[in-house]
Protein backbone atom coordinates (compact mmCIF):
# COMPACT_ATOMS: atom_id res chain seq x y z
CA UNK A 1 0.00 0.00 0.00
CA UNK A 2 1.07 3.32 -1.02
CA UNK A 3 0.42 7.39 -0.69
CA UNK A 4 0.19 7.65 -4.35
CA UNK A 5 -1.51 5.93 -7.16
CA UNK A 6 1.36 4.67 -10.05
CA UNK A 7 -0.62 7.00 -12.54
CA UNK A 8 0.19 9.83 -10.55
CA UNK A 9 4.52 9.06 -12.13
CA UNK A 10 3.60 9.15 -15.92
CA UNK A 11 3.22 11.74 -17.66
CA UNK A 12 -0.50 13.11 -17.13
CA UNK A 13 -2.44 13.07 -20.49
CA UNK A 14 -4.16 16.82 -21.37
CA UNK A 15 -8.69 15.74 -21.55
CA UNK A 16 -10.76 15.33 -19.07
CA UNK A 17 -9.74 17.31 -15.82
CA UNK A 18 -9.53 14.98 -13.03
CA UNK A 19 -10.89 16.82 -9.39
CA UNK A 20 -7.68 14.87 -7.48
CA UNK A 21 -5.17 16.62 -9.13
CA UNK A 22 -4.17 20.31 -9.39
CA UNK A 23 -1.08 22.09 -11.15
CA UNK A 24 2.33 22.02 -10.32
CA UNK A 25 3.13 25.81 -11.27
CA UNK A 26 7.05 26.10 -11.76
CA UNK A 27 8.98 28.26 -13.60
CA UNK A 28 9.81 28.42 -16.56
CA UNK A 29 6.41 26.11 -17.48
CA UNK A 30 3.84 27.31 -20.36
CA UNK A 31 0.62 27.13 -19.16
CA UNK A 32 -2.37 26.48 -21.58
CA UNK A 33 -6.33 26.17 -21.45
CA UNK A 34 -6.23 22.95 -20.02
CA UNK A 35 -3.88 24.11 -17.31
CA UNK A 36 -6.07 26.07 -15.83
CA UNK A 37 -9.01 23.98 -16.25
CA UNK A 38 -7.51 21.26 -14.45
CA UNK A 39 -6.76 23.74 -11.55
CA UNK A 40 -10.55 25.21 -11.73
CA UNK A 41 -11.49 21.50 -11.57
CA UNK A 42 -9.50 20.81 -8.35
CA UNK A 43 -10.95 23.22 -6.48
CA UNK A 44 -14.14 23.06 -7.68
CA UNK A 45 -14.18 19.38 -6.80
CA UNK A 46 -13.01 19.63 -3.54
CA UNK A 47 -15.41 21.95 -2.28
CA UNK A 48 -18.19 19.58 -3.77
CA UNK A 49 -16.95 16.77 -2.28
CA UNK A 50 -16.51 18.41 1.38
CA UNK A 51 -20.43 19.17 0.77
CA UNK A 52 -21.71 15.91 -0.24
CA UNK A 53 -19.39 13.66 2.22
CA UNK A 54 -19.78 15.88 5.01
CA UNK A 55 -22.47 17.86 4.77
CA UNK A 56 -25.69 15.66 2.59
CA UNK A 57 -27.70 16.65 0.33
CA UNK A 58 -31.30 18.20 -0.01
CA UNK A 59 -33.48 21.41 0.64
CA UNK A 60 -31.21 23.80 2.45
CA UNK A 61 -33.72 27.18 2.74
CA UNK A 62 -36.64 28.01 0.99
CA UNK A 63 -38.29 26.12 -1.93
CA UNK A 64 -41.94 25.50 -0.79
CA UNK A 65 -44.41 23.89 -2.15
CA UNK A 66 -48.07 24.80 -2.58
CA UNK A 67 -50.56 24.46 -5.17
CA UNK A 68 -52.80 27.52 -6.85
CA UNK A 69 -55.42 27.91 -8.85
CA UNK A 70 -54.26 30.25 -11.67
CA UNK A 71 -58.12 30.79 -13.39
CA UNK A 72 -60.77 28.40 -14.91
CA UNK A 73 -58.62 28.37 -18.25
CA UNK A 74 -55.36 27.35 -17.15
CA UNK A 75 -56.57 25.60 -13.91
CA UNK A 76 -53.79 24.25 -10.85
CA UNK A 77 -50.51 25.26 -11.08
CA UNK A 78 -47.30 24.95 -8.66
CA UNK A 79 -46.22 27.69 -7.17
CA UNK A 80 -42.17 27.23 -5.67
CA UNK A 81 -40.67 29.67 -3.10
CA UNK A 82 -36.64 31.36 -3.69
CA UNK A 83 -34.62 28.72 -1.81
CA UNK A 84 -31.55 26.70 -2.33
CA UNK A 85 -30.61 23.09 -2.25
CA UNK A 86 -27.28 21.13 -2.72
CA UNK A 87 -27.26 18.25 -5.29
CA UNK A 88 -26.04 14.67 -4.78
CA UNK A 89 -23.19 15.46 -6.45
CA UNK A 90 -21.95 18.21 -4.38
CA UNK A 91 -23.28 21.45 -6.43
CA UNK A 92 -24.98 23.91 -4.68
CA UNK A 93 -28.33 25.38 -6.26
CA UNK A 94 -29.69 28.82 -6.18
CA UNK A 95 -33.20 29.58 -6.98
CA UNK A 96 -33.43 33.35 -7.08
CA UNK A 97 -37.08 34.22 -7.15
CA UNK A 98 -40.67 31.90 -7.02
CA UNK A 99 -41.12 30.27 -9.59
CA UNK A 100 -44.32 28.99 -11.10
CA UNK A 101 -45.33 26.00 -13.27
CA UNK A 102 -48.60 25.05 -14.84
CA UNK A 103 -49.80 21.39 -14.44
CA UNK A 104 -52.48 21.49 -17.24
CA UNK A 105 -49.26 23.80 -19.29
CA UNK A 106 -47.39 20.14 -18.91
CA UNK A 107 -49.92 17.74 -19.75
CA UNK A 108 -50.51 19.24 -23.13
CA UNK A 109 -47.21 18.67 -24.30
CA UNK A 110 -47.28 15.68 -26.84
CA UNK A 111 -44.91 14.05 -25.67
CA UNK A 112 -45.82 14.55 -22.01
CA UNK A 113 -49.26 13.37 -22.78
CA UNK A 114 -48.03 10.50 -24.76
CA UNK A 115 -45.75 9.36 -21.80
CA UNK A 116 -48.73 9.67 -19.26
CA UNK A 117 -51.16 7.61 -21.44
CA UNK A 118 -48.70 4.80 -21.32
CA UNK A 119 -48.10 5.25 -17.19
CA UNK A 120 -51.74 5.56 -16.97
CA UNK A 121 -52.03 2.04 -18.87
CA UNK A 122 -49.81 0.37 -16.90
CA UNK A 123 -51.55 1.50 -13.08
CA UNK A 124 -54.39 0.09 -11.57
CA UNK A 125 -55.72 3.34 -11.92
CA UNK A 126 -56.83 5.85 -15.17
CA UNK A 127 -58.22 8.67 -12.93
CA UNK A 128 -54.93 10.31 -11.02
CA UNK A 129 -51.13 10.25 -11.66
CA UNK A 130 -48.34 11.07 -9.33
CA UNK A 131 -45.71 13.18 -10.66
CA UNK A 132 -42.63 13.89 -9.04
CA UNK A 133 -41.64 17.82 -8.89
CA UNK A 134 -37.67 17.87 -8.91
CA UNK A 135 -34.61 20.47 -8.81
CA UNK A 136 -31.44 19.73 -10.75
CA UNK A 137 -28.42 21.33 -11.30
CA UNK A 138 -27.35 22.45 -14.83
CA UNK A 139 -25.36 25.07 -15.84
CA UNK A 140 -24.80 27.13 -19.37
CA UNK A 141 -22.24 29.01 -20.91
CA UNK A 142 -22.82 32.42 -21.84
CA UNK A 143 -21.76 35.58 -23.14
CA UNK A 144 -20.15 34.59 -26.09
CA UNK A 145 -16.88 36.51 -27.37
CA UNK A 146 -14.94 36.13 -30.72
CA UNK A 147 -11.59 34.22 -30.68
CA UNK A 148 -8.79 33.85 -32.90
CA UNK A 149 -9.49 30.54 -35.58
CA UNK A 150 -8.53 29.03 -38.64
CA UNK A 151 -9.60 30.54 -41.81
CA UNK A 152 -12.95 30.42 -44.04
CA UNK A 153 -14.78 29.84 -40.48
CA UNK A 154 -18.20 31.61 -40.18
CA UNK A 155 -18.91 34.19 -38.01
CA UNK A 156 -20.44 31.76 -35.70
CA UNK A 157 -17.47 29.26 -35.30
CA UNK A 158 -15.21 32.29 -34.56
CA UNK A 159 -17.92 32.70 -31.06
CA UNK A 160 -16.93 31.18 -28.11
CA UNK A 161 -18.98 31.80 -24.63
CA UNK A 162 -16.52 33.81 -21.88
CA UNK A 163 -18.51 32.47 -18.90
CA UNK A 164 -20.24 29.34 -17.18
CA UNK A 165 -23.14 30.27 -15.28
CA UNK A 166 -24.77 28.02 -12.80
CA UNK A 167 -28.20 27.71 -13.20
CA UNK A 168 -31.16 24.96 -12.23
CA UNK A 169 -34.29 22.85 -14.50
CA UNK A 170 -37.34 22.97 -12.41
CA UNK A 171 -39.48 19.83 -13.94
CA UNK A 172 -42.47 17.86 -13.10
CA UNK A 173 -40.78 13.82 -13.93
CA UNK A 174 -42.78 10.60 -14.41
CA UNK A 175 -40.64 9.07 -11.90
CA UNK A 176 -38.47 10.14 -8.50
CA UNK A 177 -34.58 10.82 -8.77
CA UNK A 178 -32.64 8.64 -7.42
CA UNK A 179 -32.01 9.20 -3.56
CA UNK A 180 -30.79 6.16 -2.07
CA UNK A 181 -29.15 7.75 0.52
CA UNK A 182 -31.39 10.02 1.50
CA UNK A 183 -33.92 7.67 2.18
CA UNK A 184 -31.77 4.49 3.02
CA UNK A 185 -30.65 7.66 6.02
CA UNK A 186 -34.97 7.89 6.75
CA UNK A 187 -35.34 4.49 7.01
CA UNK A 188 -32.30 3.69 9.42
CA UNK A 189 -33.24 6.39 11.67
CA UNK A 190 -37.10 5.38 12.05
CA UNK A 191 -35.43 1.63 12.91
CA UNK A 192 -33.19 3.16 15.50
CA UNK A 193 -35.92 5.00 16.58
CA UNK A 194 -38.39 2.17 17.12
CA UNK A 195 -35.98 0.52 19.27
CA UNK A 196 -36.11 2.99 21.94
CA UNK A 197 -39.59 3.45 21.65
CA UNK A 198 -40.29 -0.24 21.54
CA UNK A 199 -37.92 -0.77 24.86
CA UNK A 200 -35.73 -3.78 25.94
CA UNK A 201 -36.83 -7.24 25.76
CA UNK A 202 -36.24 -9.59 28.37
CA UNK A 203 -33.59 -10.21 28.70
CA UNK A 204 -32.12 -7.67 26.52
CA UNK A 205 -29.78 -8.19 23.33
CA UNK A 206 -26.59 -9.43 24.15
CA UNK A 207 -23.42 -6.76 23.36
CA UNK A 208 -22.33 -10.05 21.12
CA UNK A 209 -25.51 -10.21 18.56
CA UNK A 210 -25.56 -6.66 18.30
CA UNK A 211 -23.14 -5.60 15.04
CA UNK A 212 -25.30 -9.04 13.61
CA UNK A 213 -28.65 -7.35 14.01
CA UNK A 214 -27.63 -4.05 12.77
CA UNK A 215 -26.11 -5.81 9.71
CA UNK A 216 -29.37 -7.67 8.93
CA UNK A 217 -31.34 -4.54 9.48
CA UNK A 218 -28.85 -2.29 6.78
CA UNK A 219 -28.71 -5.29 4.41
CA UNK A 220 -32.35 -5.37 4.20
CA UNK A 221 -32.50 -0.94 3.86
CA UNK A 222 -29.52 -1.34 1.32
CA UNK A 223 -30.47 -4.03 -0.49
CA UNK A 224 -32.75 -2.57 -2.89
CA UNK A 225 -30.32 0.47 -3.85
CA UNK A 226 -30.51 -0.20 -8.00
CA UNK A 227 -34.80 -0.26 -7.30
CA UNK A 228 -36.35 2.79 -7.75
CA UNK A 229 -38.74 1.18 -4.67
CA UNK A 230 -38.26 2.49 -0.94
CA UNK A 231 -38.18 -0.39 1.38
CA UNK A 232 -40.16 -0.54 4.24
CA UNK A 233 -38.28 -0.59 7.82
CA UNK A 234 -36.61 -3.72 8.63
CA UNK A 235 -38.02 -5.48 11.56
CA UNK A 236 -36.87 -5.05 15.01
CA UNK A 237 -34.22 -6.92 17.83
CA UNK A 238 -35.06 -7.87 20.78
CA UNK A 239 -34.17 -4.28 22.24
CA UNK A 240 -31.17 -2.66 23.48
CA UNK A 241 -30.94 -2.01 27.51
CA UNK A 242 -31.04 1.68 28.57
CA UNK A 243 -27.92 2.31 29.70
CA UNK A 244 -26.37 0.52 26.51
CA UNK A 245 -28.05 2.69 24.08
CA UNK A 246 -25.14 4.79 23.57
CA UNK A 247 -22.99 1.86 22.68
CA UNK A 248 -25.49 0.44 20.68
CA UNK A 249 -25.49 3.69 18.90
CA UNK A 250 -21.94 3.90 18.31
CA UNK A 251 -21.66 0.94 17.06
CA UNK A 252 -24.55 1.64 14.62
CA UNK A 253 -23.10 4.72 13.05
CA UNK A 254 -19.95 3.32 12.77
CA UNK A 255 -21.30 0.40 10.76
CA UNK A 256 -23.67 2.69 8.90
CA UNK A 257 -20.26 5.11 8.48
CA UNK A 258 -17.32 2.53 7.17
CA UNK A 259 -19.48 -0.42 5.75
CA UNK A 260 -23.27 0.78 3.85
CA UNK A 261 -23.01 4.12 3.50
CA UNK A 262 -20.57 3.45 0.18
CA UNK A 263 -23.07 1.31 -1.17
CA UNK A 264 -25.53 4.23 -1.80
CA UNK A 265 -23.77 7.78 -2.10
CA UNK A 266 -25.12 8.98 -5.24
CA UNK A 267 -20.82 9.93 -5.90
CA UNK A 268 -17.95 9.08 -4.09
CA UNK A 269 -14.68 10.50 -4.08
CA UNK A 270 -12.48 9.19 -7.29
CA UNK A 271 -16.20 8.90 -9.24
CA UNK A 272 -16.62 11.00 -12.71
CA UNK A 273 -17.81 14.35 -12.24
CA UNK A 274 -21.13 14.25 -14.06
CA UNK A 275 -24.18 12.54 -13.27
CA UNK A 276 -27.69 12.19 -15.06
CA UNK A 277 -29.57 12.31 -11.56
CA UNK A 278 -28.07 15.35 -9.73
CA UNK A 279 -31.29 15.88 -8.71
CA UNK A 280 -33.41 17.02 -5.01
CA UNK A 281 -36.78 15.85 -5.00
CA UNK A 282 -38.80 18.54 -3.63
CA UNK A 283 -42.56 17.08 -3.68
CA UNK A 284 -44.60 14.13 -4.74
CA UNK A 285 -48.25 15.75 -6.35
CA UNK A 286 -51.07 13.63 -6.74
CA UNK A 287 -53.16 14.88 -9.85
CA UNK A 288 -57.09 13.88 -10.69
CA UNK A 289 -56.95 13.40 -14.12
CA UNK A 290 -59.51 13.44 -17.10
CA UNK A 291 -59.41 12.86 -20.57
CA UNK A 292 -57.95 10.34 -22.88
CA UNK A 293 -55.59 9.87 -25.76
CA UNK A 294 -53.32 13.16 -25.65
CA UNK A 295 -56.16 15.40 -23.92
CA UNK A 296 -55.36 15.01 -20.34
CA UNK A 297 -56.40 17.49 -18.25
CA UNK A 298 -56.70 18.08 -14.32
CA UNK A 299 -59.84 17.01 -12.96
CA UNK A 300 -60.51 19.68 -10.46
CA UNK A 301 -58.79 22.94 -8.55
CA UNK A 302 -55.96 23.15 -6.81
CA UNK A 303 -57.57 21.83 -3.30
CA UNK A 304 -58.06 18.42 -5.26
CA UNK A 305 -54.10 18.61 -6.20
CA UNK A 306 -52.41 16.51 -3.13
CA UNK A 307 -49.11 17.86 -2.10
CA UNK A 308 -45.98 14.93 -0.22
CA UNK A 309 -43.34 15.58 0.86
CA UNK A 310 -42.49 13.14 2.95
CA UNK A 311 -39.44 11.92 1.20
CA UNK A 312 -38.11 15.55 0.43
CA UNK A 313 -34.30 15.37 1.61
CA UNK A 314 -33.50 17.90 3.87
CA UNK A 315 -30.18 19.68 5.74
CA UNK A 316 -30.54 21.27 8.81
CA UNK A 317 -27.86 24.58 9.40
CA UNK A 318 -25.30 23.38 12.21
CA UNK A 319 -26.82 25.88 14.33
CA UNK A 320 -30.30 24.45 14.40
CA UNK A 321 -28.44 20.60 15.07
CA UNK A 322 -26.33 22.43 18.02
CA UNK A 323 -29.66 24.09 20.05
CA UNK A 324 -31.45 20.84 19.24
CA UNK A 325 -28.85 19.14 21.17
CA UNK A 326 -28.52 21.20 23.93
CA UNK A 327 -24.88 22.38 23.32
CA UNK A 328 -25.92 26.19 22.49
CA UNK A 329 -28.75 27.63 25.02
CA UNK A 330 -30.56 30.23 25.62
CA UNK A 331 -28.57 31.40 28.81
CA UNK A 332 -25.21 31.29 27.05
CA UNK A 333 -26.24 33.70 24.78
CA UNK A 334 -27.70 36.30 26.88
CA UNK A 335 -26.04 39.45 27.43
CA UNK A 336 -24.29 40.56 30.23
CA UNK A 337 -25.51 43.54 32.77
CA UNK A 338 -25.38 47.07 31.98
CA UNK A 339 -22.90 49.35 32.60
CA UNK A 340 -20.91 49.07 36.30
CA UNK A 341 -23.39 48.45 38.24
CA UNK A 342 -23.56 45.22 40.52
CA UNK A 343 -25.72 42.53 40.07
CA UNK A 344 -29.48 42.82 42.65
CA UNK A 345 -29.91 40.13 44.87
CA UNK A 346 -33.04 37.89 44.15
CA UNK A 347 -36.41 39.56 45.20
CA UNK A 348 -37.34 37.81 48.63
CA UNK A 349 -41.14 36.08 48.81
CA UNK A 350 -44.07 38.72 49.05
CA UNK A 351 -45.66 38.23 52.37
CA UNK A 352 -49.54 37.70 52.60
CA UNK A 353 -51.29 40.89 52.46
CA UNK A 354 -53.20 41.78 55.35
CA UNK A 355 -57.20 41.92 55.16
CA UNK A 356 -58.02 45.73 53.81
CA UNK A 357 -60.33 47.75 56.79
CA UNK A 358 -64.13 48.57 55.31
CA UNK A 359 -63.45 52.15 54.04
CA UNK A 360 -66.04 54.76 55.87
CA UNK A 361 -68.85 56.72 54.87
CA UNK A 362 -67.56 59.80 52.88
CA UNK A 363 -68.88 63.32 54.91
CA UNK A 364 -71.24 65.45 53.15
CA UNK A 365 -69.63 68.36 51.39
CA UNK A 366 -70.37 71.72 53.57
CA UNK A 367 -70.90 74.88 51.50
CA UNK A 368 -68.27 76.75 48.84
CA UNK A 369 -67.80 80.13 50.17
CA UNK A 370 -67.76 82.91 48.07
CA UNK A 371 -65.27 84.24 45.67
CA UNK A 372 -63.05 87.29 47.14
CA UNK A 373 -63.68 90.01 44.21
CA UNK A 374 -60.22 90.39 41.62
CA UNK A 375 -57.79 93.56 41.89
CA UNK A 376 -57.18 94.36 45.66
CA UNK A 377 -57.74 91.30 48.27
CA UNK A 378 -61.14 91.54 48.98
CA UNK A 379 -62.26 90.19 52.56
CA UNK A 380 -62.40 86.44 52.51
CA UNK A 381 -65.59 84.88 52.56
CA UNK A 382 -67.19 82.37 55.27
CA UNK A 383 -65.75 78.87 54.90
CA UNK A 384 -69.05 76.29 54.86
CA UNK A 385 -68.97 73.98 57.60
CA UNK A 386 -67.19 70.83 56.66
CA UNK A 387 -69.60 67.49 56.36
CA UNK A 388 -68.52 65.09 59.26
CA UNK A 389 -66.24 62.59 58.39
CA UNK A 390 -66.67 58.92 57.64
CA UNK A 391 -65.56 56.95 60.23
CA UNK A 392 -62.26 54.89 59.43
CA UNK A 393 -62.11 51.55 58.62
CA UNK A 394 -59.67 48.71 60.92
CA UNK A 395 -56.33 48.62 59.87
CA UNK A 396 -55.61 45.16 57.98
CA UNK A 397 -53.49 43.04 59.78
CA UNK A 398 -49.77 43.24 58.27
CA UNK A 399 -48.59 40.85 56.06
CA UNK A 400 -45.46 38.38 57.06
CA UNK A 401 -42.79 39.95 56.01
CA UNK A 402 -40.56 38.13 52.98
CA UNK A 403 -37.27 36.76 52.95
CA UNK A 404 -35.17 39.25 52.58
CA UNK A 405 -32.86 39.06 48.98
CA UNK A 406 -29.41 38.93 48.83
CA UNK A 407 -27.44 41.80 48.65
CA UNK A 408 -26.30 43.02 45.17
CA UNK A 409 -22.92 44.40 44.68
CA UNK A 410 -22.56 48.40 45.37
CA UNK A 411 -22.44 50.52 42.54
CA UNK A 412 -20.15 52.77 41.57
CA UNK A 413 -20.29 56.10 43.57
CA UNK A 414 -21.87 59.20 41.73
CA UNK A 415 -20.53 62.17 41.31
CA UNK A 416 -21.29 64.59 44.48
CA UNK A 417 -24.16 66.78 43.80
CA UNK A 418 -24.05 70.45 44.43
CA UNK A 419 -24.27 71.86 48.27
CA UNK A 420 -27.69 73.34 49.51
CA UNK A 421 -27.87 77.10 49.09
CA UNK A 422 -26.01 78.67 51.92
CA UNK A 423 -24.56 75.14 52.87
CA UNK A 424 -26.39 76.05 56.64
CA UNK A 425 -28.96 73.55 57.89
CA UNK A 426 -31.27 70.98 56.10
CA UNK A 427 -34.54 73.37 55.27
CA UNK A 428 -37.84 72.10 53.42
CA UNK A 429 -39.06 74.57 51.02
CA UNK A 430 -43.22 75.55 51.45
CA UNK A 431 -45.42 76.02 48.99
CA UNK A 432 -49.08 77.28 50.21
CA UNK A 433 -51.95 77.23 47.71
CA UNK A 434 -55.02 79.29 48.15
CA UNK A 435 -57.44 81.73 46.45
CA UNK A 436 -58.82 80.13 43.40
CA UNK A 437 -61.18 76.96 43.60
CA UNK A 438 -59.56 73.56 41.68
CA UNK A 439 -55.88 74.91 41.67
CA UNK A 440 -53.77 72.85 39.22
CA UNK A 441 -49.74 71.72 40.51
CA UNK A 442 -47.88 70.45 38.24
CA UNK A 443 -44.99 69.18 39.43
CA UNK A 444 -43.20 67.31 36.44
CA UNK A 445 -41.91 70.71 35.88
CA UNK A 446 -42.04 72.18 39.17
CA UNK A 447 -40.41 68.98 41.37
CA UNK A 448 -36.86 70.87 42.45
CA UNK A 449 -38.31 74.11 44.47
CA UNK A 450 -40.85 72.96 46.90
CA UNK A 451 -40.91 70.47 49.64
CA UNK A 452 -43.85 70.88 51.50
CA UNK A 453 -47.84 71.92 49.88
CA UNK A 454 -50.31 72.78 52.12
CA UNK A 455 -53.45 73.78 50.73
CA UNK A 456 -56.83 75.93 51.45
CA UNK A 457 -58.80 74.96 48.12
CA UNK A 458 -59.34 71.77 46.33
CA UNK A 459 -55.81 70.62 44.57
CA UNK A 460 -55.14 68.53 41.19
CA UNK A 461 -51.21 67.50 41.83
CA UNK A 462 -49.60 66.04 38.64
CA UNK A 463 -46.45 63.46 40.39
CA UNK A 464 -43.24 63.64 38.44
CA UNK A 465 -42.27 59.84 37.19
CA UNK A 466 -40.64 58.23 40.24
CA UNK A 467 -37.64 57.70 38.10
CA UNK A 468 -37.01 61.20 37.36
CA UNK A 469 -37.57 62.61 40.81
CA UNK A 470 -35.11 60.06 41.70
CA UNK A 471 -34.38 58.44 44.70
CA UNK A 472 -35.38 59.31 48.17
CA UNK A 473 -37.47 62.16 46.81
CA UNK A 474 -39.70 63.50 49.44
CA UNK A 475 -43.00 65.76 49.47
CA UNK A 476 -45.09 65.82 52.35
CA UNK A 477 -49.30 67.25 51.38
CA UNK A 478 -51.76 68.73 53.99
CA UNK A 479 -54.79 69.54 52.64
CA UNK A 480 -56.75 72.49 55.02
CA UNK A 481 -59.86 73.01 52.61
CA UNK A 482 -60.88 70.29 49.82
CA UNK A 483 -59.60 67.00 47.94
CA UNK A 484 -56.14 67.15 46.96
CA UNK A 485 -56.09 64.44 44.07
CA UNK A 486 -53.23 62.87 42.33
CA UNK A 487 -51.97 61.54 38.64
CA UNK A 488 -49.52 59.35 38.17
CA UNK A 489 -47.24 58.78 34.74
CA UNK A 490 -48.22 55.58 32.77
CA UNK A 491 -45.43 53.40 34.76
CA UNK A 492 -45.83 54.38 38.05
CA UNK A 493 -48.17 53.86 41.18
CA UNK A 494 -48.62 55.03 44.73
CA UNK A 495 -48.58 52.46 47.49
CA UNK A 496 -51.18 53.41 50.18
CA UNK A 497 -54.88 51.74 50.76
CA UNK A 498 -56.92 54.22 49.88
CA UNK A 499 -57.50 56.04 45.99
CA UNK A 500 -55.43 58.80 44.88
CA UNK A 501 -56.97 61.30 47.51
CA UNK A 502 -56.12 63.13 50.28
CA UNK A 503 -59.12 64.27 51.77
CA UNK A 504 -59.84 67.22 53.97
CA UNK A 505 -57.67 67.99 57.05
CA UNK A 506 -55.53 65.11 56.02
CA UNK A 507 -51.78 65.07 55.26
CA UNK A 508 -49.48 62.56 53.46
CA UNK A 509 -45.73 62.40 53.40
CA UNK A 510 -44.39 59.97 50.33
CA UNK A 511 -41.16 59.05 48.90
CA UNK A 512 -39.71 58.16 45.49
CA UNK A 513 -37.87 54.61 44.91
CA UNK A 514 -36.25 56.11 42.20
CA UNK A 515 -37.74 53.54 39.56
CA UNK A 516 -41.72 53.74 39.27
CA UNK A 517 -43.22 54.25 42.38
CA UNK A 518 -44.16 56.48 45.28
CA UNK A 519 -44.44 54.81 49.18
CA UNK A 520 -47.03 56.58 52.01
CA UNK A 521 -44.51 57.11 54.69
CA UNK A 522 -46.75 58.90 57.13
CA UNK A 523 -50.23 59.71 57.40
CA UNK A 524 -51.86 62.46 59.70
CA UNK A 525 -55.23 63.16 60.40
CA UNK A 526 -56.36 66.20 62.60
CA UNK A 527 -60.18 66.70 63.28
CA UNK A 528 -58.94 69.62 65.52
CA UNK A 529 -57.09 71.33 62.71
CA UNK A 530 -60.50 71.54 60.85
Amino acid sequence: MGCCNATTATVPAIGTPDPGQHVNFVKGMVLGVADYVQEHAYLVGRSEWMVRDLIGYGTASGLAVRVEDDGAVNGPRVHITAGSAAAPSGRLICVGRDQCGSINGWLSDPDNAEAVSAQVADSESADSLTLYLTLCYRDCAIAPVPVPGEPCRSEAALMQPSRIADDYCLEFRLDPPEQWEADAIAIFSAWLDDIVDEGPGSPPLDPEDWADAIREALDAITEGVEDATVPAIPPLPIGVSIDDYDSFLKLAYRLWITEYRPRVMARRCGDPAGTAQDCVLLAAITVPLTGEGGGWQVDGDAEDVIVEQGRRPLIAPLHLVQTALGILTDEDQKPGPPGPQGDPGPQGEEGDKGDKGDKGDKGDKGDKGDPGAPGSKGDKGDTGAPGAPGGKGDKGDPGTPGAQGLKGDKGEKGDKGDPGSGGGPFTLRPRIIQGSPDATLDLTKDHERYDVFITFTPTHVTLPQAKEAGQGRTFFFRSMSGEIDFKLSANDRIDWDTSLTIPYGEARTIISDGESRWFQIADFNSVKGR
